[in-house]
């Protein structure tokens, strides 16, 4: 089977061949187009090996790929922009060493699945720890933290958290005397 024969699936113009593009200025649609038009020609090498049509499998992703269009406009990294104070400080928090709900529905919207995290944290201890996880998780394995390091010296640290469907996360701050600890949401991901 031809390389042209999954054009009815996904039709790629010639200008999204790789000799066909403008590097320096290529765009994200094109980049997408030359991945599929890669995908489509495995997929026909594949079909060739077994020797029958697989394309039946795929008629309707066409379809499917022009309803994505318009939900997919969602899809990716949202920046906050630039907020004017910290969505919480030391005060706000609660440093006991356990774990505590931050709710961050106000901030993020429906449908965000990670979150970013800015931290400012300064403390006497090289080793406290702020520690965040998705809200419901019960292991320590899968969290994200931030440690001075470095005894009353300023650090600044970014952590990536996922977080429930009501866009809650836990945070869990060392029983310590911190000096600062700032935190604010940077952004977020939806999918």
């Amino acid at each position: 089977m031809a390389i042209g024969a999954w054009e009815h699936l996904f039709p790629v113009s010639k200008d999204v061949h790789p000799e066909y593009i403008d590097w320096p200025n290529v765009g994200y649609d094109k980049l997408i187009a030359l991945f599929l038009h890669e995908i489509f020609t495995a997929l026909d090498a594949i079909q060739d090996a077994l020797g029958y049509d697989i394309t039946g499998a795929y008629a309707d992703l066409n379809t499917r790929l022009e309803k994505l269009d318009d939900s997919a406009k969602g899809i990716g990294y949202y920046d906050r922009g630039d907020p004017a104070v910290y969505d919480k400080v030391k005060d706000d928090l609660i440093r006991d060493g356990a774990y505590h709900d931050w709710d961050l529905s106000a901030i993020v919207p429906e449908g965000a699945k990670s979150i970013l995290i800015r931290g400012e944290i300064e403390g006497e201890g090289a080793d406290w720890e702020v520690r965040f996880r998705e809200k419901g998780n019960v292991n320590e394995i899968n969290t994200d933290c931030m440690q001075p390091l470095m005894t009353y010296v300023e650090r600044h640290r970014t952590v990536i958290v996922a977080c429930d469907a009501n866009r809650v996360i836990e945070y869990q701050i060392d029983d310590e005397a911190w000096t600062i600890i700032n935190l604010a949401v940077r952004g977020w991901w939806i999918r």
